[in-house]
């Protein structure tokens, strides 16, 4: 059995247990808050490639700041510095830094050390959004949450501040992120100073009132906290003698086992710990993945967005750069690999060249993808390491599967057309951060969908996407790899989707079809042909839609084509070509690649035995499910409730009658 990467730090081992499953079950139950903390952006890097600051971090570039700005001499400057060593004096020492601060500079400040528009969420706040929380409450004042959730769930929560808390002290009842410091949207709101933490303990009873409702009825999950704050102090204390219990997620490496159980004893905190040994916080979002899969285990309806969102990024990636590129190639390396992409190499120039020729065997067959990073290295040195690298890369492409792409400043433009003609080249502006290279990496996530090469070209440009707007909606994931020429024909056909004029949108997909696939890459050939599929299905048009998928030979079924069958199958179910359908489904369940797909066509074989109302198959068929599936796959009490339809319908009855008079 697999080790979990959370573990509970209780010495009695069957209480361990117990507390793990009673935090699931809550967890399920929507009756779970997550408490989030600044720790918890340490993976989220801005403008100027640091991350987003703790408590003393942001206390100490506030402090540089104000020194820089005039409003503090060198001894003040050197006083508030030694209080930073003691973090019971941060109240005191942003006091005295907000009194020489105007609401216009506070703002500004904020503004550049959040950088709100620039600045993406980690992949473990993707990972909180897809987990069915009953709220988030955070001491952060950044808006990476509310963009993970808009990512994953595509609209905003209602978000609470804590001047709207102290107003009203009922909890809502939908989901809500509460703010409870304040809103970088709205710096009037930040509480930082020691006025204003008493102001909330002591002069805003609704405040508390509405913190001690949401920990005495829910259990609350801390993750990136330090209990610095006094308020939190002075709830965490105080429920303490209550009979609920918290869970706090902490580094390892942190606490003590005796610290751990006497926050349990004395605090009623249960210490749920990971190994951080090389600072890269993985074996934290391996621990919210096991979570996440847990629940779709147990919740068929969260099956799509969890295992899409665990498993789009899983791809090996190997980053070449020369030893002037060291840092910028360094920094693209790091965010694939906090984004998930296994790295199997970074760099050359650190290595010998006869040491990278001998090993390049042993690792290339493992290679999904190379990247070639080109900043401000020189191409025409063809001894350089770097050079060698790169035609050991070009030259050993056909003998394994993985896929050149060039990522290159713009001014050298001229060399790459040289050097790489026939590869990808996605330009990238200098000094990038994370949300620079953000749209690289979902075009190479999107590409390792695929597992056909495509036809090569040149991109012209790597779009940037908007801060809040980080998946692109269907055709859009392609659209940006397009010639420029068919940017207007593109936004047209999104405004008719939207609008759900299928018959204007197929009028703009027939457009582009006129162009010969060569001007296309092949994946973007396909999703053209794939959407005027789904347009024509939505109008009814089942035999036209049956036309395309033979007039474009799209029978084999592969990664690239999975889902768009379906709709071949429904087409022929809704025609009556009933045997047709369960062919191909058959076809298809043979070859599902993951849980998800499995329910998929387990329920897509049982809607064509319903509509071709074969009900004495469709009982059959539902009853070898229930005997062969385990419980934990989830779906047994949808497959009851199918069946129990299936006894009330006329037609079994008949068909049981008919059934019961044959010799």
């Amino acid at each position: 059995m697999r080790v979990r990467s959370l573990k509970v730090r209780l010495n009695d081992v069957e209480k361990s247990q117990y507390y793990y499953k009673k935090l699931l079950e809550d967890i399920i139950n929507k009756e779970c808050i997550l408490m989030v903390g600044s720790g918890i952006s340490k993976k989220c890097f801005g403008k100027n490639r640091k991350t987003l600051p703790n408590w003393y971090e942001f206390l100490d570039c506030f402090i540089d700041w104000q020194y820089k700005n005039a409003k503090y001499s060198e001894k003040d400057y050197s006083e508030l510095k030694s209080l930073l060593k003691d973090s019971s004096k941060f109240p005191i020492i942003a006091g005295d830094l907000l009194e020489k601060t105007s609401k216009h500079e506070l703002k500004e400040f904020l503004e550049n050390v959040f950088s709100p528009q620039d600045i993406h969420p980690s992949y473990l706040h993707k990972l909180i959004s897809l987990i069915p929380l009953r709220a988030i409450i955070t001491t952060n004042y950044d808006n990476l949450i509310e963009k993970a959730f808009y990512e994953i769930n595509n609209r905003f929560p209602k978000i609470l501040a804590c001047d709207s808390i102290s107003k009203e002290s009922n909890v809502p009842e939908q989901f809500f992120v509460a703010k409870i410091h304040g809103d970088i949207e709205d710096p009037s709101t930040i509480v930082l100073s020691q006025i204003d933490y008493m102001n909330l303990l002591h002069q805003t009873p609704n405040y508390i009132d509405f913190l001690q409702k949401l920990f005495k009825n829910y259990t609350i999950l801390f993750i990136g906290h330090s209990f610095s704050d006094p308020d939190i102090q002075f709830i965490v204390d105080k429920m303490s003698f209550e009979e609920n219990y918290c869970f706090l997620v902490l580094d390892n490496q942190k606490i003590t086992q005796i610290e751990c159980e006497r926050y349990y004893k004395d605090k009623k905190i249960i210490v749920l710990g990971y190994d951080n040994f090389d600072k890269s916080y993985r074996q934290l979002d391996e621990g919210f993945e096991e979570i996440c899969k847990f629940l779709a285990l147990k919740d068929y309806n969260l099956f799509p967005k969890i295992s899409t969102t665990l498993y789009e990024k899983r791809f090996s990636i190997m980053v070449v750069f020369g030893k002037i590129d060291r840092e910028d190639g360094l920094f693209i390396k790091n965010y694939f690999y906090r984004n998930k992409a296994f790295i199997v190499r970074a760099g050359y120039d650190d290595f010998k060249y006869s040491t990278i020729l001998n090993r390049f065997d042993e690792i290339a067959s493992d290679i999904d993808f190379v990247l070639i990073y080109i900043g401000k290295s020189k191409l025409s040195n063809k001894n350089s390491n770097f050079s060698r690298a790169i035609e050991l890369v070009k030259q050993n492409k056909s003998r394994y599967r993985y896929r050149i792409l060039v990522a290159a400043t713009p001014h050298q433009n001229e060399k790459i057309g040289e050097v790489f003609p026939d590869y990808y080249t996605l330009y990238i502006k200098d000094n990038f951060s994370d949300i620079d290279i953000s749209p690289i990496f979902e075009y190479i996530s999107n590409l390792a969908f695929y597992s056909s090469n495509s036809s090569s070209y040149i991109v012209d440009k790597c779009v940037e996407c908007p801060y809040y707007r980080c998946r692109y909606d269907s055709i859009d994931s392609f659209s940006k790899t397009l010639y420029s020429e068919y940017s207007e024909q593109i936004e047209e056909y999104k405004h008719h989707i939207a609008e759900e004029k299928f018959g204007n949108a197929i009028e703009i997909i027939d457009k582009l079809l006129l162009h010969p696939e060569s001007k296309f890459e092949k994946e973007f050939f396909q999703e053209i042909i794939y959407k005027k599929i789904e347009c024509l299905f939505e109008q009814k048009l089942y035999r036209e839609c049956l036309n395309v998928f033979d007039q474009y030979s799209i029978h084999q079924i592969n990664d690239v084509t999975f889902d768009i069958l379906e709709y071949k199958v429904l087409c022929h179910c809704y025609l009556g070509n009933y045997e047709i359908a369960l062919k191909i489904t058959n076809k298809l369940l043979e070859d599902c690649r993951n849980i998800s797909e499995l329910h998929k066509m387990i329920f897509l074989k049982l809607k064509i035995l319903e509509t071709a109302k074969r009900c004495l198959e469709h009982v059959s068929l539902i009853e070898k499910y229930m005997a062969d599936l385990p419980e934990e796959f989830g779906i047994n009490s949808q497959l009851e409730k199918r069946m129990n339809n299936c006894f009330d319908c006329e037609h079994y009855s008949k068909q049981l009658k008919n059934t019961k008079k044959r010799p």
